[in-house]
């Protein structure tokens, strides 16, 4: 079973798309992200497919509205609901990335898989994850390309550590 991956925005505002092939969110994650270098990562991102924005369905949202009340969490934003409405909808075959403990604790009580976006201070990354790093300038890339576009030295891939 492959997991969905669903980003609140603190999951994009660190930056953490740049780590997984396709994720998936709500538009008003995407209406939340404000300053200008965000919104160009997202349009660059939703061209290549690799943002996907989805609407959950009324069926879900209705189910997360109903437990929000029976648990008291009235601190969840539309935003909120919706990224939780949407993990529903994939069945729970889904992973959320978000640091708002009251989005965490109605995702619990659902059964949907959740990972914080930080641990005590550090970002949280897939365990093993690599980059790739010029020879020469070491500049950094998280996509292959086999030659350094500032220096043209050769790239190799290295694990990466955080």
């Amino acid at each position: 079973m492959l997991l969905k991956i669903i980003f609140d925005t603190a999951a994009f505002l660190a930056g953490l798309e740049k780590y997984f092939d396709k994720v998936y969110t709500v538009q008003s994650v995407i209406d939340e992200v404000k300053d200008q270098r965000s919104k160009e990562i997202f349009e660059l991102s939703l061209a290549a497919q690799k943002i996907i924005v989805l609407q959950p369905s009324s069926n879900s949202l209705n189910e997360v509205l109903s437990l929000i009340k029976k648990l008291s969490e009235y601190t969840l934003s539309k935003t909120d609901i919706e990224i939780v409405a949407l993990a529903l909808d994939f069945k729970r075959e889904s992973i959320v990335y978000t640091d708002d403990l009251s989005l965490q604790n109605v995702l619990k009580h659902l059964g949907i898989n959740y990972e914080s976006v930080k641990l005590r201070g550090k970002l949280k990354v897939p365990i093993t994850q690599f980059v790739y790093e010029c020879v020469n300038c070491h500049t950094i890339y998280f996509n292959y390309v086999p030659y350094c576009s500032k220096c043209g030295g050769r790239v190799i891939k290295k694990v990466f550590k955080h």
